[in-house]
């Protein structure tokens, strides 16, 4: 895909985006694509596989977990171009965080250690997670930075003080990276070929899944306290599942919408079904992981997960086979 490059200003009212969540750098991405462009059909694309890992730490146990991988690099590309790179270590940097801030077609995003982030964060006091997180502006008068962030009310403004700021930011192992923004020519649905290649790939990403699903969330021997630790990860990747498969449900709505096929229309409904049963997955384990009572009902949980699975995969199937024929 050819890119005619041109500096764009990006419309300073930025709002969080908040459609769905698959994780917290697409959602950076996506909230600043929102601000540039109106038309959101493309950031619905279908580019994601499932996935195996192993999460953990030494000193506690080792599991495996189901994960989405998403691709973001020729979406972040089509309207964003790295400008700068530094590291931000003493306080008169901040001069130069605040000289980016007020210049209309550049991007901050902070390196910080979620460790000492905002309050209500999942890593706060917690975990030392290396992040990025999308600086909006500052506010002089108050001596803080409003931030978008992801916390337990899902992504939105933050007002950090300028402590904290420089705080999070020395701590992180991370650079903080300024992108300017661009615009090109970008085809927002991508073309049918890439649609049917991203729907072989989550298929068979599937199949891989489900062949060694035998290995996922083996922790019917854990003590409470690491149940819990268990909990902390699982709940963020079946967040980002059931909200990819809210993804999906707009993007059959923004097919339906263009060619009338009944076929997006009720994919479209049956997604929304998947979603609602992931987040009443992950609900039911959070209740019975504080309750002390998952490592007995763990095992019917995920006879749910592969259940799902097939699902998603059947409903991909039907959708694949009807693009060939047209």
């Amino acid at each position: 895909m050819r890119f005619i490059w041109k500096e764009v200003a990006v419309i300073k009212n930025i709002h969080p985006f908040r459609e769905f969540w698959l994780d917290c750098y697409s959602t950076i991405l996506f909230t600043i694509y929102c601000a540039l462009y109106k038309d959101r059909t493309r950031i619905y694309n279908n580019n994601y596989s499932y996935s195996i890992v192993t999460a953990g730490r030494s000193c506690v146990h080792k599991f495996k977990t189901i994960c989405l991988e998403i691709s973001m690099n020729s979406f972040q590309n089509s309207f964003l171009k790295k400008y700068d790179e530094f590291s931000l270590k003493s306080k008169r940097n901040l001069k130069h965080v605040n000289e980016i801030l007020e210049k209309n077609n550049l991007i901050l995003l902070l390196g910080v250690d979620l460790y000492y982030w905002i309050d209500d964060g999942i890593h706060w006091k917690r975990n030392h997670i290396q992040h990025f997180s999308l600086v909006k502006e500052y506010d002089a008068d108050k001596n803080e930075y409003v931030v978008l962030e992801t916390g337990a009310r899902g992504y939105k403004e933050y007002r950090i003080s300028e402590k904290k700021f420089l705080k999070a930011a020395k701590m992180a192992d991370v650079n903080s990276i300024v992108y300017q923004t661009i615009e090109g020519s970008i085809n927002l649905l991508d073309n049918k070929t890439i649609f049917g290649n991203n729907i072989d790939m989550i298929i068979q990403s599937i199949d891989c899944v489900i062949g060694e699903f035998d290995s996922i969330w083996t922790v019917t021997d854990y003590s409470f306290k690491d149940m819990l630790y268990f909990m902390e990860f699982v709940q963020t990747h079946l967040y980002a599942i059931e909200n990819r498969q809210k993804a999906n449900s707009l993007l059959m709505k923004s097919l339906f919408e263009q060619n009338k096929n009944q076929l997006c229309y009720r994919a479209a409904c049956e997604f929304t079904e998947l979603s609602d049963r992931y987040y009443s997955l992950k609900a039911q384990l959070m209740t019975d992981a504080k309750s002390g009572k998952l490592n007995e009902s763990i095992d019917r949980y995920r006879k749910y997960l592969l259940d799902y699975l097939k699902i998603e995969k059947e409903i991909w199937k039907k959708i694949s086979e009807n693009f060939k024929e047209d």
